[in-house]
């Protein structure tokens, strides 16, 4: 299979400062480090939002030019073990944007077609009966048009099914992004976690990371923290959901969630996003071109190209995008038990924040955007999040009465 040069991002790390109990600040050795005063501001500002908000693991990252200038790491990935940059998050849907890269790659070195009928190779058993299965392709996938819902417990049978016909209309879908993993393993006879460490993981030089549970890495990976207590789950990990009472087996995948990263990691392969490595312009631009609408926009705005009003706006192949006509900002995010995750990259001048949460929904909630605006104050990304907390604590106050 052929493999992308080498390129790694980062090196190793030079420690700026430790200003508080629990916190500390670094950034990568590069062509531009954040000197020592900004590092220490931003550190300061981080420490600030974050105290108080009952936030057990948290790093951050700051991207200007290609390069992780700054990174920041607060609280405990564990009890008695403080955050540092070996602590790996559980992305959440940050897992589809690998996966997206994966088969993007793929594509460029022709070993699949984004625009492929996948029924040739893989139609779920639910689906045997439905003609439709024979229109999806992996471009419908990537854009969120299978026409699938998020997750098929979530359908009045629990079974998958259409909800709208394939290639007609937005709807995000982990669904989707599993289907697509099926059709891989069955065009190509290689497990997926294997196709992304040949095609990602293993090109950028990537270690700080896990696509399939092993307990092996479990040590370095945050703890789960009790929705209720706010307290770390001893007992269970990341790997556990206490919705269906059950704990992921050794090696078990998916394409859609449950992918570990370490700030460095993530940094590493959003860069490498927006130089566009793996694949050609023509690829690139393919990727960061709208090509569904969501129901609800990431930036709300008036007037497209005005006052950083973008364009366009929605899902090109497998990441949000803002579409400004001479550059996009692309980015995605992960919500789950324990997990909130943001982190977005501008594809022209490669400046980008990262945010990894691990802790109560509403916590999370309540520093996401203000750590992302301290990171970079311009950034379109901490706008849904202000719409999102607006809503959560509209709810609180209307149960409350």
């Amino acid at each position: 299979m052929p493999i992308m040069k080498l390129f790694i991002l980062l090196t190793h790390l030079i420690v700026l400062s430790a200003c508080d109990q629990g916190s500390s600040a670094t950034a990568s050795v590069g062509t531009a480090p954040a000197d020592s005063e900004r590092a220490a501001m931003l550190d300061s500002a981080i420490q600030e939002i974050l105290d108080g908000q009952d936030i057990k693991t948290a790093g951050v990252g700051l991207i200007e030019n290609g390069e992780l200038i700054w990174a920041g790491y607060y609280g405990e990935e564990s009890p008695g073990t403080p955050t540092s940059a070996a602590t790996q998050f559980d992305t959440g849907s940050i897992t589809k944007v690998v996966s997206t890269e994966t088969v993007l790659r793929l594509s460029s070195d022709g070993l699949l077609e984004l625009d492929e009928p996948m029924g040739a190779l893989w139609i779920d058993p639910d689906l045997e009966d439905d003609p439709r299965a024979l229109q999806l392709t992996p471009r419908m996938v990537l854009n969120h048009t299978t026409g699938f819902p998020s997750r098929r417990s979530k359908t009045d049978n629990g079974k998958l099914q259409f909800l709208a016909d394939p290639g007609t209309e937005f709807g995000y879908s982990g669904e989707g992004f599993e289907y697509l993993m099926r059709f891989v393993e069955a065009k190509l006879g290689a497990p997926f976690p294997e196709l992304v460490e040949a095609e990602v993981f293993t090109p950028l030089g990537i270690i700080g990371a896990s696509f399939a549970y092993k307990k092996s890495n479990f040590q370095n990976v945050a703890l789960s923290v009790d929705q209720d207590t706010g307290e770390f789950r001893t007992d269970w990990g990341y790997h556990c959901s206490v919705v269906s009472n059950s704990c992921l087996e050794e090696g078990a995948y998916s394409t859609s969630r449950n992918m570990t990263m370490t700030v460095e990691s993530l940094a590493a392969f959003a860069i490498s996003v927006a130089n566009a490595d793996g694949y050609n312009a023509a690829m690139a631009t393919d990727r960061n071109k709208v090509q569904s609408v969501k129901d609800r926009p990431m930036y709300y705005c008036d007037e497209p190209g005005v006052d950083n009003c973008p364009l366009e706006q929605g899902y090109g192949l497998g990441w949000e995008v803002l579409d400004y006509g001479d550059t996009q900002f692309i980015a995605h995010g992960g919500h789950d038990y324990s997990v909130l995750t943001a982190f977005g990259i501008n594809t022209e001048t490669r400046d980008g924040v990262i945010v990894l949460l691990n802790a109560r929904e509403l916590p999370s909630l309540r520093v996401m955007p203000r750590i992302l605006e301290a990171l970079d104050p311009s950034t379109p990304l901490s706008q849904q999040y202000w719409g999102w907390l607006r809503y959560e604590e509209s709810k609180l106050k209307t149960e409350a009465q």
